[in-house]
């Protein structure tokens, strides 16, 4: 009787799909049957009696089906809850193919802020249904929620300076306020055009990481080798607390791993060239669910165009730990990029970093000087 009820329960409350079930359900069993038995006289109660069977051993097996699909929906919703996550719906699971946890590997700034930055394994955890996650070493963070930019700080004691250092960056540049050193010098910058370059998909931004020998900044006298570029959007710093809608970063580092950092800034417009070098393999990356693309030589001039205006001032990296001690230079000049290709920069990241820009940090204090080339 209890099975009989539980039957004309999920039948008042699922009827087109226990009818469905039950179709396929008896279809497949008179198949068997007529396979291995001869056919019999006709025997209305005897069909009546196979019809109820049928239809309480499919309703058993939907059911059956149902409570394991909900055991592995509940497993998954305290794994991601336990991660800072929150799955209410199957359309958030799907949302969720790939997981919003970037993870940064335990780094080592001892010797400088650059010190096993480019060689620190940056990743995203893939699949639905959180298995990988044990797999991912090290700290997760992204730039929304319980893990973002506002809550950095207190994710790791190595990520500390994110939240007490006093050199943050990035910063509002305010341009009345940006003092002219007549000793700063215009930027050197030597970068070869023969180099093969990796596009990689670090996640939280998509980069391009050169091989050693591929060029350099000078930049008082000491030679900064250019190692990696990567984009934001929109932009991290701000001109007189106007906010652009794309920065690129190009990374260059010393012997002694001192960091300077080249940023420029992009407003919508016409397709940027650089962008363009790379915009079929973004397409890869994002359709492919691949990490790294080996490249041929990638270094367009426009990397090496003579810049008559710069700000510079002392800040830190804009992602955990949040190292200080980084030179930044912005360049004055803001160029041109489309809509679709910051969507295409955007498209192969973690859903928690589409929008890849740290909120701007207090100056406290700090000089933003400014070269200005007279012509």
């Amino acid at each position: 009787m209890v099975v009989l009820f539980n039957v004309l329960h999920l039948w008042l409350m699922f009827p087109d799909r226990c009818l469905a079930l039950f179709q396929s359900y008896t279809t497949r069993e008179s198949d068997v049957v007529s396979v291995a038995s001869p056919p019999r006289p006709s025997d209305k109660k005897t069909d009546n009696r196979k019809t109820a069977r049928g239809s309480i051993k499919a309703l058993e097996w939907w059911w059956d089906q149902k409570l394991k699909d909900s055991t592995k929906h509940a497993l998954m919703s305290t794994k991601l809850s336990q991660r800072g996550l929150d799955l209410s719906s199957d359309s958030d699971a799907e949302d969720r193919n790939d997981t919003e946890l970037i993870n940064a590997k335990t780094m080592d700034f001892s010797d400088g802020p650059a010190k096993g930055i480019l060689n620190s394994s940056m990743s995203i955890s893939h699949g639905r249904s959180g298995e990988k996650l044990k797999d991912v070493g090290g700290i997760q963070f992204t730039y929304r929620g319980d893990r973002g930019p506002y809550n950095w700080g207190n994710l790791s004691p190595k990520f500390d300076q994110c939240k007490n250092g006093k050199s943050q960056s990035p910063i509002d540049i305010v341009k009345h306020k940006a003092v002219i050193n007549k000793k700063l010098k215009p930027l050197i910058r030597k970068y070869h055009s023969a180099v093969n370059v990796t596009l990689v998909n670090y996640g939280f931004t998509v980069g391009v990481r050169y091989p050693n020998k591929s060029g350099a900044l000078m930049l008082d006298g000491k030679k900064y080798s250019l190692k990696q570029m990567h984009w934001h959007s929109p932009s991290e710093h701000r001109i007189d607390g106007v906010q652009f809608d794309a920065e690129l970063h190009l990374v260059h580092i010393a012997e002694d791993h001192s960091v300077s950092v080249v940023g420029i800034l992009y407003k919508y417009g016409r397709t940027d060239p650089i962008v363009a070098k790379i915009e079929s393999k973004l397409i890869e990356l994002g359709h492919h669910r691949t990490t790294q693309i080996k490249m041929g030589p990638f270094n367009p001039h426009q990397l090496r165009k003579r810049t008559h205006k710069y700000y510079r001032y002392v800040g830190s990296f804009t992602t955990p730990p949040c190292t200080e001690h980084v030179i930044w230079l912005i360049l004055g000049k803001v160029r041109h990029i489309s809509r679709e290709q910051v969507e295409a920069l955007q498209a192969p990241l973690d859903m928690g970093c589409k929008k890849n820009s740290r909120p701007v940090q207090p100056i406290n204090g700090r000089h933003v000087e400014l070269f200005k080339e007279l012509h």
